[in-house]
C-alpha cells in the first residue's frame, strides 16, 4: 500500500527519461519531470530576484490643481468667507465692480487666475 499519490514522475525520470521527452518534445508539451522543474524553478527565483524594485518603472506625475465647479452653496461659502477673512463689509458685495467681476468669473471652466500684487 502507498501512504500518498504520485505521478510517479520520479521513476520516469529513472527508467523511461528518454522516452518521456522525445514524446514531450513531438507533442509540445512541457517536461514535468523533478530534475527539469528544479531548473525551471531555479531560473524563476533567478528572474524574481532580478526585479527587486519597481523604481525604474514609477514616474511623478504633476499635481493637477483641483478647480472646483461652480454652484450657488459653493460660491456663497466662499464669498462669506472672503468677507470674514478680509474684514470687507457686507456692502463690497452689492458694489456694481464687485457684481461684474464675479458675473465674469461665474462664466469660467477652468478657474480664475488672480494676479498677486507683483503681477499688478
Amino acid at each position: 500500500i502507498v501512504a500518498k499519490a504520485t505521478t510517479c514522475r520520479h521513476h520516469i525520470e529513472a527508467n523511461h527519461k528518454v522516452k518521456y521527452l522525445s514524446w514531450a518534445a513531438m507533442n509540445g508539451f512541457m517536461s514535468m519531470l523533478p530534475g527539469d522543474m528544479k531548473c525551471c524553478n531555479a531560473e524563476a527565483k533567478a528572474g524574481a530576484e532580478a526585479q527587486l524594485t519597481l523604481d525604474s518603472y514609477l514616474q511623478q506625475q504633476p499635481i493637477k490643481e483641483c478647480i472646483v465647479p461652480y454652484t450657488d452653496p459653493v460660491f456663497c461659502k466662499a464669498m462669506i468667507e472672503w468677507l470674514v477673512s478680509t474684514d470687507q463689509p457686507i456692502q463690497a458685495l452689492e458694489h456694481p465692480a464687485s457684481q461684474n467681476m464675479m458675473n465674469i468669473a461665474a462664466h469660467t471652466k477652468d478657474g480664475v487666475k488672480i494676479p498677486n500684487h507683483k503681477q499688478t
